[in-house]
Formats: C-alpha cells, sequence, structure tokens
C-alpha cells in the first residue's frame, strides 16, 4: 500500500519520499470502515518506522484530509508531470521528519507512470 517514490527540489536534489497508493475497497464492503482502518494502520506504520519527510497520494479530495493530507501544491509538494495540472486529488501528507523546506516535484517510479 505504500511505496517509495522521488521528490526533486529546485536544485535537483532528490529527497525520498512515500506514497500511498490509490486505496480501494470493493463496493459491497464499501461503508464499512475497512478501507479507513487499511489507511490508518498504513499511516501509523509509516509514521513509527520511515524517516521519509512526506506521504502523497492521488485521490480522492474529501476523502484523504481525514488522515492529514492537504493540496500538495499548498505546502510545495508539486505533481509529477506527467499528471498535467491536477489540484484538489493530488495531496501531500507531512510525517514526524517534515520540515517546510521539503518542497519539490515529485517523480513517481516508471512502473506507475506507464499505468497513468
Amino acid at each position: 500500500m505504500i511505496s517509495g517514490t522521488e521528490l526533486i527540489d529546485a536544485d535537483g536534489v532528490v529527497i525520498p519520499v512515500l506514497m500511498l497508493s490509490p486505496l480501494g475497497v470493493d463496493r459491497p464492503w464499501q461503508g464499512r470502515g475497512i478501507g479507513e482502518a487499511l489507511a490508518r494502520e498504513a499511516l501509523r506504520i509509516a509514521d513509527a518506522s520511515r524517516p521519509e519527510p512526506v506521504m502523497v497520494v492521488q485521490g480522492h479530495p474529501t476523502y484523504y484530509p481525514r488522515f492529514g493530507f492537504v493540496r500538495g501544491r499548498t505546502i510545495g509538494i508539486l505533481p509529477p508531470d506527467h499528471l498535467g495540472d491536477i489540484d484538489a486529488a493530488w495531496m501531500a501528507r507531512p510525517g514526524p521528519a517534515y520540515t517546510p523546506a521539503v518542497r519539490g516535484r515529485v517523480a513517481y517510479p516508471p512502473h506507475f507512470a506507464e499505468l497513468e
């Protein structure tokens, strides 16, 4: 559910960040808290064990804010170039190691970019 990817800052410095893959629950099972429980546990584990300062997600803008995600652009975390000018669905979540100096454009791993 969580993968590593890279953030490239204005100076070309690569900063490892995390990516929450799109989370889906089969329609008959939706509304039972399964997705929320999975997301909360994944985030808890990441916060406790990973050094990356930010986690990003491309997802529903009314679902992910409950987990601490904000529009990525508001904290300077830009989407990969190939996604175009998405805004509301591009979100970032500052982790325990986050500082406002962490800014830049995310570069998806090739296997994720090929799915778009």
